[in-house]
């Protein structure tokens, strides 16, 4: 699990699949999966408990974010990652993946959120300190929808720098959406956060993972179709996605609850799926499973997606090509950094 970078005193190693401990777990280790591996890194581990932990200030299926204070005094969040199993033996696979993911991308970019410590207990849970920001995107549109045209410019930037940053290191993060995306103290700036579903594409250009990762309103067009392959235009898919959210004043551009129905919705605006542009789609499991029976016809202009708005003309563009439908042709997240300036 966490093997050098853990002090021994807090040390376990356990078997991810049947929960055995030491001899049987040394055993198991070469057939973990990722990131498992590449959770061998030097991490930023804390031997002793330096903070303290006061309010609450939300809770997910995974973890639960207080407000603390570091041994400075300062305020900090502390996400407190529980254990996958009620005994307290071992830490989870999410844990692992999203303090990895965190220590890899720290300093690597202003907008992606800063790991500031670590510490790993023996009863499985995973404190990961944090900056302490204001709220999330989310809550940002649900209270301001009505954004001013430069503050939209600044998010779509940062937002898209974080991810090139993420990119160029092989990290995909497979879940952006605005419940994921942190707004800093004085809501200038937003830090992308939530690695606990990131993979390392350990230099390919595609790794093959579940289809179920990207939460479905943000998921893309492969990914509903039944693709198990992961890329660097996944994340970019849900960057379109939560960019156009941000024009639209918090509504979400595509917001049905399977796979089926957010399908057609895309058919709908984008048009099907065409096997002649997008060799084997019509081989992927859910292809079959529409009636495309709907004429071919161009797209739509983005214009009409973002509320017909005038002021946001420069963006329709970049955003456009987030969409496209075959990932190696759709833009890419440093692209699409530069042509939003």
């Amino acid at each position: 699990m966490i093997l050098s970078a853990v002090p021994k005193a807090s040390r376990v190693y356990v078997c991810q699949r049947c929960h055995k401990n030491d001899a049987h777990w040394r055993q198991q280790k070469k057939s973990f999966a990722e990131p498992t591996n590449f959770m061998m890194s030097s991490l930023l581990i804390m031997k002793r408990k330096n903070y303290s932990i006061g309010k609450k200030l939300g809770s997910g299926s995974q973890a639960t974010v207080y407000r603390a204070k570091n041994c400075d005094g300062e305020p900090v969040a502390v996400k407190r990652m529980r254990p996958p199993h009620a005994d307290g033996v071992g830490f989870s696979t999410e844990s692992l993946r999203e303090t990895a993911t965190l220590v890899l991308l720290r300093d690597a970019h202003p907008n992606i959120v800063r790991v500031q410590g670590v510490r790993a207990m023996r009863t499985g849970i995973v404190d990961v300190l944090l900056p302490l920001c204001s709220g999330t995107l989310y809550n940002l549109l649900k209270n301001t929808p009505n954004l001013s045209v430069a503050r939209i410019r600044a998010f779509a930037q940062q937002l898209s720098g974080a991810l090139a940053a993420c990119h160029v290191r092989g990290v995909v993060h497979r879940d952006v959406k605005p419940e994921n995306i942190l707004v800093n103290s004085d809501g200038s700036a937003l830090l992308l956060a939530d690695f606990g579903s990131s993979l390392l594409l350990n230099g390919r250009a595609t790794r093959v993972s579940s289809p179920q990762m990207v939460t479905i309103w943000y998921r893309p067009i492969e990914t509903l179709l039944g693709s198990c392959e992961y890329s660097c235009a996944t994340d970019v898919w849900s960057m379109g996605c939560v960019v156009a959210e941000i024009v639209r004043g918090g509504n979400p551009l595509l917001n049905l609850d399977n796979e089926l129905s957010m399908l057609l919705e895309i058919a709908m605006l984008f048009g099907p799926p065409q096997p002649a542009l997008w060799p084997g789609v019509d081989a992927l499991p859910n292809y079959a499973k529409i009636n495309w029976s709907s004429p071919e016809r161009a797209r739509p202009p983005m214009k009409l997606l973002l509320h017909n708005r005038n002021d946001v003309a420069w963006l329709e563009g970049p955003l456009a090509r987030c969409f496209d439908y075959v990932p190696t042709q759709r833009i890419t997240a440093s692209m699409f950094e530069r042509q939003i300036v």
